[in-house]
């Protein structure tokens, strides 16, 4: 797109409308871009990117077309765990909390209360 464009004219396009930009900010917004666009964005989307405070605004600032293939496979993988979510039944939930429950220090990022709650909930 920029081929017959001095780069550093492109630089210095880019060095100006992100001059006010915190660094924090355009580094969430490089990290946004690595995670999330399989292209980089153009500048008016990065400089949005960068005035985006939260993921979902930061979502909302490219917007982002599916492909067909994309879409299908993003419909097949619903379908998948959806099918496998009411397939299990509520002996496999049973089967997963009482190591928890037998042992709770040994899993400290999950709550007695939590292991209890859904120990009742499966009963």
């Amino acid at each position: 797109m920029w081929s017959d464009v001095p780069v550093d004219s492109v630089k210095a396009e880019w060095q100006l409308k992100l001059s006010g930009m915190s660094s924090k900010a355009v580094f969430k917004a490089v990290d946004y871009c690595a995670d999330h666009l399989r292209f980089p964005p153009t500048l008016p989307e990065f400089v949005q990117l960068c005035k985006a405070s939260t993921p979902s605004e930061m979502t909302k600032a490219i917007g982002r077309q599916f492909t067909q293939e994309e879409l299908q496979k993003n419909h097949e993988r619903m379908t998948e765990i959806s099918t496998s979510m009411t397939a299990k039944s509520r002996t496999d939930y049973r089967a997963w909390i009482k190591p928890i429950l037998a042992n709770p220090k040994a899993y400290p990022d999950i709550s007695l209360k939590f292991a209890k709650e859904v120990e009742a909930m499966t009963a």
